[in-house]
């Protein structure tokens, strides 16, 4: 498809569609018309004021309101802190490795290719030489850091109970800032337990900040206990901050903060230091917005940068960051391949299998082999290995080795980044059937052994197929792009041909789309790329609703930002009908639920989301981020993650 300005935008309102009923089974067609209005700029996030912005790294793992809420401690406790006045991370710039090429620099780093033309074309030698054309390299420059580091103890006793652990929240956040700004390290402990520090510095490590309760009170012991842990570490320089009630830890910490509530809706906040004593009161945020603070209700659970700390770390498999977890009917497993090897994981998300050894298992096939094609059905799981001349189906009953199709046939070419799209029908009787779109967008069937034990057969289906998603136990549908016609298809795994449920005008094949919740009788939804973007623009993606009950397709027009990737379609959470496309951002740390108007965070990663999938029979959402941990977002609301074979649990 061209890459051309769209000759018509709709409004982000803009639902189009027909007024004839047509008879069960008939072809509907739609025709969007021109609007009027322009469309409505592509959905993101909600800024920050400029005032938090040195913060945003820690507030995005809030909800808006929540970040406002606890955004409006921090610049009045930041002036009252005072600055760093510890070693900053200065030293000598040691060279480390090549940084770039750049015009100018000492002949002694010019490019070997540049004097290898002196010997050969001196002319052109010092006519480049002349005219400043000549390449060097330039040495990466690193600076020391200092041997400094931030240390907090927050007293979690009786005390601090209630409000001032809003403070607390924000003191954590600006002290781990003002480490970040000086170059140097930060740790956090909790008065109760002395000399047991924390390097933890992600939404996981403060929500067990807020998490730590004690009916203990501050007493001279403990101060006394922290006193000769911290003189007993290698690390002295720096500043060592004692948070809550202990104003008698004088000679233990550097600086003292003492959190009182007083008769109104504010804190008073006391911050001792070495350019001396600083009072401040703070406001705090309605009763609602502190209550979700205080229970850890953050909206957007932050993946974890740290290593799992457990006795599989140094065995533990990777997972691959290339291939989108394949998701199994009506979201019960996620498969992921391992990085390196010939093999997958297997994750059950039963809530009877959460807690039992076999939620998660390890399946092989050949090694030094790759899968062209998977799939699930059930709790089966299998695919195909393929070489110059043959298929070897690997797990799958009933199928062995076949000739390999001509490329006119079915095309696979080695070496894909992703599994070929497919569908495996194993229910009733034998043969059952797999259904594959190549990588020339053709569908075709391969059926199994028959009970008289005849051979594998490869048939074609369709051509010029976009899409496809199973609607029940035998059957399927798919959208396929024919004669400037976008047509839903629907075909049983037994039947000779496939019937057309309905079809839209589009004026060029699109070429990307994504179907959801295809079954018969029930509102269902797919969507299709209409204009990809220029360099630099956005896209245009064209919604559609089909109700059996009303079977002229709705279209919306949805504009998705510059570089923003669309990874699938998912109804919109306590909506009965609306649709939504989930896409990750340009800076793909989050996944977004795009609307026909506004749109809503689903998740915020601290690491990058490498590949992502969406099912197309339920809300559940499952991806992997570039600390190769798998992501799932289930429809109940849980979030839940994996480090290849072992569950995380955060807490």
């Amino acid at each position: 498809m061209n890459a051309k300005t769209p000759s018509w935008t709709a409004p982000a309102s803009a639902v189009v569609m027909t007024t004839t009923t047509p008879t069960h089974g008939e072809t509907h067609t739609l025709t969007p018309s021109p609007p009027s209005t322009p469309l409505l700029p592509a959905p993101t996030p909600q800024p920050l004021p400029r005032v938090l912005q040195p913060w945003h790294d820690w507030l995005q793992w809030f909800p808006h309101e929540s970040a406002l809420a606890i955004g409006g401690m921090l610049p009045r406790l930041h002036a009252a802190m005072g600055r760093y006045r510890g070693t900053l991370q200065r030293g000598a710039h040691t060279p480390n490795g090549i940084d770039e090429l750049r015009r100018r620099g000492p002949y002694h780093r010019l490019l070997l290719s540049e004097w290898a033309l002196a010997d050969e074309v001196p002319d052109e030698f010092l006519r480049r030489a002349s005219s400043g054309e000549h390449l060097f390299l330039s040495p990466r420059y690193e600076t020391l850091r200092a041997d400094a580091e931030i240390v907090a103890v927050f007293d979690s006793g009786p005390a601090q109970f209630g409000a001032p652990r809003l403070a607390h929240i924000a003191l954590w956040i600006l002290l781990a800032r003002r480490a970040e700004e000086a170059g140097i390290g930060f740790r956090w402990g909790l008065l109760d337990a002395p000399g047991a520090l924390d390097a933890g510095g992600d939404a996981a490590a403060l929500k067990r900040m807020l998490a730590a309760r004690t009916l203990h009170h501050a007493d001279a012991t403990r101060i006394a206990a922290w006193r000769d842990a911290l003189a007993a570490e290698l690390c002295q320089s720096g500043e060592r901050w004692c948070i809550g009630g202990a104003r008698e830890a004088t000679d233990a910490f550097s600086h003292r903060v003492a959190i009182a509530r007083d008769l109104h809706t504010q804190l008073r906040v006391e911050i001792v230091g070495a350019g001396g004593r600083r009072d401040v009161e703070v406001p705090l945020p309605p009763d609602k917005a502190s209550a979700r603070l205080l229970r850890g209700g953050f909206a957007y659970e932050v993946a974890a940068t740290h290593a799992l700390e457990t006795k599989h770390e140094a065995s533990a498999q990777k997972l691959s960051l290339r291939q989108p977890p394949l998701i199994g009917p009506e979201g019960r497993r996620i498969v992921v391949p391992v990085l390196g090897e010939s093999a997958a994981m297997i994750y059950d998300l039963a809530p009877s299998a959460k807690k039992s050894k076999k939620s998660q298992r390890k399946m092989r096939w050949g090694r030094g082999s790759e899968l062209v094609f998977a799939a699930m059905s059930g709790k089966s799981f299998g695919g195909v290995v393929a070489d110059r001349s043959y298929l070897f189906f690997w797990q799958i009953e009933g199928f062995g080795v076949v000739s390999r199709p001509d490329n006119t046939v079915f095309q696979a070419p080695p070496g894909q980044a992703h599994w070929l799209p497919a569908l495996w029908f194993n229910s009733g009787s034998r043969p059952h059937q797999i259904f594959v779109i190549d990588a020339a967008h053709r569908l075709s069937m391969f059926e199994g052994s028959r009970p008289d034990r005849t051979g594998v057969l490869t048939q074609p289906i369709d051509t010029d197929v976009i899409a496809m998603a199973r609607t029940d136990a035998d059957s399927f549908a798919y959208l396929r792009y024919r004669g400037g016609m976008l047509e839903l298809m629907l075909r049983h795994r037994r039947s000779a041909a496939s019937r057309r449920l309905a079809q839209v005008s589009l004026s060029a094949p699109p070429d990307k789309g994504f179907l959801f919740g295809l079954r018969y009788r029930d509102i269902n939804a797919w969507c299709v790329r209409m204009e990809r973007g220029r360099e630099g623009g956005a896209s245009f993606w064209a919604l559609y609703r089909y109700d059996q009950r009303t079977p002229s397709p709705q279209v919306q027009v949805i504009q998705v930002a510059s570089g923003w990737s669309v990874v699938g379609l998912t109804p919109v959470p306590g909506t009965a009908s609306e649709f939504g496309l989930v896409a990750i951002t340009a800076d793909r740390k989050r996944l977004m639920l795009l609307r026909v108007i506004g749109s809503d965070t689903l998740y915020a990663s601290a690491r990058s989301i490498t590949a992502a999938s969406v099912a197309t029979d339920t809300s559940l959402i499952a991806f992997i981020t570039e600390d190769r941990q798998l992501i799932a977002l289930t429809p109940g609301g849980e979030t839940r993650r994996w480090n290849a074979d072992t569950e995380r649990d955060d807490g």
